[in-house]
Parts: C-alpha cells; sequence; structure tokens
C-alpha cells in the first residue's frame, strides 16, 4: 500500500459523493474461486437453522450483486462460502455480479435507462443508499413509498424473512424499508498502548500530549473517515465541527487520503494512533502481531456503526427467491459465520460468535446514530464543508 498526499484527493467532497468502491476488481466475478474459503468449524446457537421462504426452483438462478472486497479480498471474503452454503441448502444458483462501479454501476444503468440485471444487492450502506437517491430524484418515505418513479430499490417485504425480528434495532437506518441490514462494525481509534495513553473525549485530543499523535482519513474517500466526522459532528454540533476539526489540525492531526494510506503510515510508525475499527485485533492476532499496537479507544464511549444490508432491486423478477436469501442472510449460523469471515459483527441478536473471535472484537458503550432521513439533507452540505475547509488550509 503506497501513501498518498491527502490534497491531492479532495475535491469537495466529490469523491464520496460520485462514490468509490476500494479494492475494484473486474467486473462480473463469480465469487467461485479465491473468495472465501469455507473450511472450518461453523460455531452457531440452538436456533441455527436455514429457513427457506418462498418457492425455489432448481432452474432459478439469483443474481446478487455487491461490492468487490466481499467476494475477493485476501482471507476475509465471504462471498465464496455464501454461494456454496445457499446452493446447497436451496434449490437454487446464485450468480454474483460484482462491477468496479460499485452501486454507481447500477444509478447510471437506471439514468440511461438499460436493464439493471441484477435481483438484489448485499452490502449497501446509509451513504449509498443517500447517493442512490439524490442521483435518481427517489422520494423516500417512511410510509413505505421508497420504490417510487426512477428508484432503484423496493420496499422490502419483511413478513415473510425469517429471523427478521432479531435485527438489532439500532441497526436499521432506512425509514421507507428498503435495505434489510445484515451485518455491522464500528468504527474507532486504533493506537499502540506502549507510546501513547488512550484517549476518552473529543476534548482529549486537542490536549498537548496528543499533539501530532493522531492518523485520520478523507472522509471524501472511505467509511472509516466519514464515520469519524460524523461522530464529530455528533460531539461538536453541526455548528461546532468545523471549528473542532481546524483545532485538532493545530495540534498536529494528519489526514491522509484513505484507509490503507492511514494504516499503512500507522503501522510504519509515522504516528501511534489512527482512525480504523474495533475489529483490529482480529487482524493482528491472525498475523501474529503484538497486540499492543492494536488497542482499540472509543471517544465519549461511543461510535458510528458501519451497517451494510440487502435491498431488492425494483425491476427483479424473483422477488420471492429474494426474501429466500435475505432469509438465509439473516439465519443465525450464517449470521455467525459471514460475521467472521468479514470480520465484523452480526446485525442480529441470536448469533453465536466463536469465543476466541467475540474476546477480539470491541463494542462501544453507544451507538452513535446517524439514519436516512438525517443523512440526506445534511451530508453532502457537511462534507463539502469539510473538504473547503481543510483544503483550504
Amino acid at each position: 500500500m503506497r501513501r498518498r498526499e491527502f490534497l491531492g484527493g479532495v475535491t469537495g467532497g466529490a469523491a464520496l459523493l460520485a462514490g468509490c468502491q476500494a479494492e475494484p476488481v473486474e467486473s462480473g466475478a463469480n465469487g467461485s474461486g479465491t473468495a472465501g474459503n469455507g473450511t472450518g468449524s461453523t460455531t452457531s446457537g440452538e436456533n441455527a437453522t436455514d429457513a427457506t421462504v418462498g418457492e425455489s426452483g432448481g432452474d432459478r438462478t439469483l443474481r446478487v450483486a455487491t461490492y468487490p472486497a466481499y467476494l475477493d479480498a485476501p482471507s476475509v471474503s465471504p462471498g465464496g462460502w455464501v454461494k456454496e452454503q445457499f446452493e446447497s441448502t436451496h434449490d437454487a444458483t446464485l450468480e454474483w455480479v460484482s462491477p468496479e462501479g460499485g452501486i454507481n454501476y447500477f444509478i447510471q444503468r437506471r439514468q440511461q435507462n438499460r436493464p439493471i440485471e441484477a435481483d438484489v444487492y448485499l452490502g449497501l450502506t446509509v451513504e449509498e443508499l443517500v447517493r442512490v437517491d439524490r442521483e435518481l430524484g427517489t422520494n423516500a418515505d417512511s410510509s413505505g413509498g421508497g420504490g417510487n418513479q426512477g428508484g432503484l430499490f423496493a420496499p422490502a417485504e419483511t413478513e415473510p424473512i425469517a429471523n427478521y425480528d432479531a435485527i438489532k434495532s439500532k441497526l436499521e437506518f432506512d425509514s421507507a424499508n428498503r435495505v434489510i441490514p445484515v451485518g455491522t462494525s464500528y468504527v474507532s481509534l486504533v493506537y499502540d498502548e506502549s507510546a501513547i495513553e488512550a484517549p476518552s473525549t473529543f476534548a482529549d485530543l486537542l490536549e498537548p500530549a496528543y499533539e501530532g499523535a493522531l492518523i485520520a482519513e478523507n472522509p471524501t474517500q472511505g467509511a472509516t473517515g466519514l464515520r469519524f466526522l460524523l461522530q464529530s459532528i455528533a460531539a461538536r454540533g453541526e455548528d461546532g465541527y468545523l471549528n473542532y476539526w481546524s483545532e485538532l489540525l493545530n495540534n498536529g492531526t494528519t489526514v491522509l487520503g484513505s484507509w490503507s494510506d492511514s494504516y499503512a503510515a500507522y503501522s510504519d510508525g509515522e504516528a501511534p494512533m489512527v482512525v480504523s475499527y474495533s475489529t483490529d485485533q482480529v487482524f493482528a492476532e491472525r498475523a501474529g502481531e503484538d497486540l499492543s499496537q492494536h488497542q482499540v479507544a472509543f471517544l465519549d464511549d461511543g461510535a458510528v456503526p458501519y451497517t451494510d444490508g440487502i435491498a431488492t432491486f425494483e425491476e427483479t423478477d424473483e422477488t420471492d427467491l429474494a426474501n429466500t436469501f435475505a432469509s438465509f442472510m439473516l439465519s443465525p449460523r450464517v449470521q455467525a459465520r459471514t460475521a467472521v469471515l468479514n470480520v465484523g459483527l452480526p446485525a442480529v441478536t441470536n448469533a453465536t460468535l466463536p469465543k476466541d473471535f467475540q474476546q477480539l472484537v470491541a463494542v462501544p458503550e453507544e451507538a452513535v446514530e446517524f439514519s436516512y432521513d438525517r443523512l440526506r439533507g445534511n451530508l453532502q452540505g457537511w462534507v463539502e464543508a469539510w473538504s473547503r475547509q481543510v483544503a483550504g488550509r
């Protein structure tokens, strides 16, 4: 991973708002090769059974779109295992669709009145949903009118979806109920305890003890940077977050382009603390690294979750099979295994993680929520204001 200059990536929020997927692969990856080896034991709870909803025939194919890393990221790709397990427990074929542009590919096809050629999108985040509706002019509302003129996704039929009621309440982010959460993680600080003590609050980061100690990411270029920005807005308010960032930068905080850039700089010892994920110790333990250099801290006892979910494309003819797949993805057994493979956390309350995995994952006392309704009218303005201020320094 090569460190990039931050200011070269600031374009008034355009990178995030145009939407770039990290670690792209070529379009049409089918998930049947290197993604997820599917080996090892699967930990499950007492109710860990796959529920089949609707009629599935052997001639039926479900085309599931997702982001490339779900299929081919080294050692942490659930895609191969999900395909194998779904096809072995349901009389249907799962075909992965993974264009380089991610959700933007489908936005563009809708704008061009071209066929979507997929049934389900797996991995949709709240910021991507906001982008979809902004670009397509969709007027989503809480009355179930999410799938209206020009939109991409239909409101979910939750009644036939097994284990839907077990979804953790604070993970649901779409008032129009188009997205069903299937996984989450939390953005936190990761620090080297041999070099620095953990800060407890956002105010702590402005103290002399933390001068030059933090590496953060550009919120226009990745999920971690965006969620750290959102948490600073929650902590300091819409009227105070820009001033806070000025103080943060005055105290020597470094802002780099992406999470990869930032984490590489942290690993190279350029600073003792970085904005990353609270699952960091899982990777460190797997790599045999010293966990003292991978400690996790939550500011103000909270964190903004990184939650993604399943949404069904409006034009699909496979709604029943899409519901079957949603039930499969929400089953406790699949939730537990995909969380481990994706190094995240289940979206449901009744999935049992392996003890050794659970012990390495930190969870904040409070999930700092930013719903679709709040972000749709504000996200673009917040990010653009941040970009203008930081780029102008």
